[in-house]
Formats: structure tokens, sequence, C-alpha cells
């Protein structure tokens, strides 16, 4: 995949979210942050993979977990398989997080 198509789904699913994307961001000590500023309440995750499969979408929503802003932010990875329309991407969070959530 091109590098400017990943990064112009990033843009429309922040926007689509209220924020914008955080673009590359290496001076973090945790390795970088979360795909987008802005969105309060979420640390998201995006990505675009031509063959998603089930651990590269634990690993996102694990690493959404790690990077954080706030301890109280709800982690979620949205992947989109290469060429599927941007309405068929999935929002992914642990059940762990769910359930936190029905708490709540």
């Amino acid at each position: 995949m091109h590098t400017d198509s990943w990064k112009k789904f990033e843009n429309r699913i922040c926007k689509r979210l209220g924020g914008k994307r955080r673009g590359a961001d290496y001076k973090s000590i945790r390795g970088g942050n979360n795909d987008c500023i802005g969105i309060d309440g979420f640390s998201v995750e995006i990505k675009v993979w031509e063959h998603p499969y089930y651990q590269m979408m634990l690993d996102e929503t694990r690493r959404a977990e790690e990077h954080r802003d706030k301890p109280d932010d709800i982690p979620l990875a949205i992947i989109k398989r290469k060429g599927d329309r941007d309405n068929d991407a999935l929002v992914i969070f642990r059940l762990e997080t769910f359930e936190k959530l029905l708490e709540e």
C-alpha cells in the first residue's frame, strides 16, 4: 500500500471522530502515541492491512491501551482491509474494556 493511502485513511477517520491525525511521533519515551489528537476519552489506533488477522487486531488494541493519554481513555483499534470502504472498517476493543464500560 502506498504510504499516502494509509495516511489519508488515518486523516479521514480522525476527522470523523472529531480529532486530527497525530503523524509520526518518535520523541515519546513510550515509543509513540495513539494515532489521533483531540478525541477526548479515547485512545485510537488506526490500521489498514491487506490481510488483517486476529493477532494483529489484538496487538493494535493493546497498543491503544499502552498509548492512552489518560488512564480512563477507552482504547480502540480501527482496522480496515486494503481496498474496502471506510464504512466497513471494524472498531475493536477487548472484552475486558467492554465489561468496564458496562459497569459505568
